[in-house]
């Protein structure tokens, strides 16, 4: 979306790779679908300041649902936070260490690259 010249992407602010059935196996995880929050080539996995930073996401959550979409090997997080705007409050569903937690976070615009 345009806004004043700018282009707005909603923007949640972690790095991810989407699961599937041997990576869920590889990692131990008790989900086998999702958006697992991972750090990678040095890069932390929940980015400083960011919108995930401030809901309190932590590197080796598995965000499963983006509002009731679920996030899997048809939908990427992505593509479900696409379907929003900037400013607009989402709710997470996270399974974090087998346990499902719900956390709201506002999706912020995406940096400039």
């Amino acid at each position: 979306m345009l806004n004043n010249g700018q282009l707005q992407q909603p923007y949640l602010g972690v790095r991810y790779i989407s699961l599937t059935n041997d990576l869920a196996k590889e990692f131990n995880l008790k989900v086998n679908r999702g958006a697992y929050v991972t750090s990678g080539n040095n890069q932390s996995a929940v980015v400083a300041g960011s919108p995930a930073d401030r809901a309190g996401i932590k590197d080796h959550d598995v965000i499963t649902q983006v509002n009731n979409i679920k996030i899997d090997d048809r939908t990427s997080l992505t593509s479900a936070l696409s379907r929003f705007k900037v400013g607009d409050q989402v709710n997470l569903t996270i399974n974090r260490l087998g346990k499902t937690l719900h956390i709201k976070v506002s999706l912020g615009n995406a940096p400039q690259q």
